[in-house]
């Protein structure tokens, strides 16, 4: 009997220790599992937050790029007035000094002197209606241009709308997913409950019966 007490006492502890490691090993599993289902969701929301920021830095991106080639269209004009411009000076000057070397030259004869006038003056027109057409041409190029622009800008933000609508509708689905799979959960462990509670209850009945027979 003193030879089996400390025996006795040493299965005891072993095997309140193995229950002990068995429960501590169950709770660290079961950190483990909802760890990594936190993790998953976090990565997926990490996810698409990357993809919306992506699309909004593509959006942001065509948008700087599309500043940038109206200013350079709009340089490009103004440019091409400029050397209108100047084209225009330069062809009156020309203009002016053909008509006082033509004076100086022609003083003489009267008529030819207004022959050279008319001449003159009918070129003159030609190219102030030239320079006028060109300029009408010019405008109406760049009002089109504007307006493609315009065009494209509605076009870019309804293209955001709707990639911020798409987001926000599958966030929706997910989160009425995740709450249908949750109730289908609770209703199975109800059924469970009760199916249990109908198994206790015929055991119950069937050892009373027994009894009563007995």
């Amino acid at each position: 009997m003193i030879i089996l007490q400390p025996t006795l006492s040493m299965i005891i502890l072993q095997s309140t220790l193995s229950m002990i490691i068995m429960q501590s090993t169950l709770s660290m599993i079961m950190q483990s599992t909802l760890s990594m289902i936190i993790l998953k969701s976090t990565l997926s929301m990490i996810i698409l937050q990357s993809t919306l920021s992506m699309t909004i830095l593509q959006s942001t991106l065509s948008m700087i790029i599309m500043q940038s080639t109206l200013s350079m269209i709009i340089m490009q004009s103004t440019l091409s007035m400029i050397i209108l411009k100047s084209t225009l000076s330069l062809i009156i000057m020309q203009s002016t000094l053909s008509t006082i070397i033509l004076q100086s030259t022609l003083s003489m004869t009267i008529l030819q002197s207004t022959l050279s006038m008319i001449i003159l003056q009918s070129t003159l027109s030609m190219i102030i209606l030239q320079s006028t057409l060109s300029m009408i041409i010019l405008q109406s190029t760049l009002s089109m241009i504007i307006m493609q622009s315009t065009l494209s800008m509605i076009i870019m933000q309804s293209t955001l709308r709707m990639i911020i609508l798409k987001a926000t509708l599958s966030m929706i689905i997910l989160q009425s997913t995740l709450s249908m799979i949750i109730m289908q959960s609770t209703q199975s462990m109800i059924i469970m409950q009760s199916t249990l509670s109908m198994i206790i209850l015929k055991s119950t009945l069937s050892m009373i019966i027994m009894q009563s027979t007995l």
